[in-house]
């Protein structure tokens, strides 16, 4: 856990992560407008990217609460994931967030609970969800660059690309906590699959 917040905090700079979050909800527009184009471009980049990896994250999730047999959360995460596209608005990445952030208070309930044994096909989808996990983290954490340009690109902004930019200002401010969510989500996870012997994939173990 240690290692990979570390990794976290060198991608981004010598500045903390949380630093993130104090970029306000509307960005302090700047007097130029012709940075317009490249920042729309920097934001669906962004969106993409995002929508890419939380998919992953949903997905890992749906198939880890359906091995726990929480099948009503797993079908929700799995909806979730399904109903993300690369065209997000800021509802739809909010109402995703939502979900990831319900399933991963189940999943961490269900890991604390006693557990009776898990089927050997359980273990393979807990696995498998594991692994999605994995690629969702490493999704994410790639995303440096294209939340680089998008802060870069908005003192440029003008007036009226405000109401245009609310998805790329959602992703640049929520992206620091979800990050250590997840890194304290894939930590659990992988402790649970050891305690009930059940294979962990070298991309899991990989980012923790």
């Amino acid at each position: 856990m240690k290692k990979f917040t570390l990794g976290l905090v060198l991608l981004f700079g010598t500045a903390p992560l949380i630093g993130l979050a104090q970029i306000p909800s509307i960005p302090g527009f700047g007097s130029r407008s012709s940075g317009g184009p490249d920042l729309m471009a920097s934001q669906m980049s962004l969106v993409t990217s995002y929508v890419a990896a939380s998919k992953d994250v949903l997905t890992s999730q749906a198939m880890m609460l359906q091995a726990l047999g929480l099948k009503d959360q797993a079908d929700k995460a799995q909806a979730a994931a399904d109903s993300l596209g690369a065209g997000a608005t800021k509802g739809n990445l909010e109402a995703a967030e939502s979900v990831q952030s319900d399933s991963s208070k189940a999943l961490s309930g269900a890991m604390k609970a006693s557990v009776p044994e898990v089927s050997t096909e359980s273990k393979e989808t807990y696995a498998l969800g594991l692994g999605f996990l994995a690629g969702g983290i490493v999704k994410y954490v790639a995303m440096k660059n294209s939340i680089a340009a998008f802060k870069g690109g908005m003192s440029a902004a003008s007036l009226l690309q405000g109401p245009k930019l609310v998805s790329g200002v959602y992703i640049v401010t929520t992206f620091p906590g979800n990050m250590l969510s997840l890194a304290e989500t894939m930590k659990n996870a992988v402790a649970f699959a050891h305690a009930h012997g059940i294979e962990v994939p070298p991309e899991a173990t990989s980012v923790i």
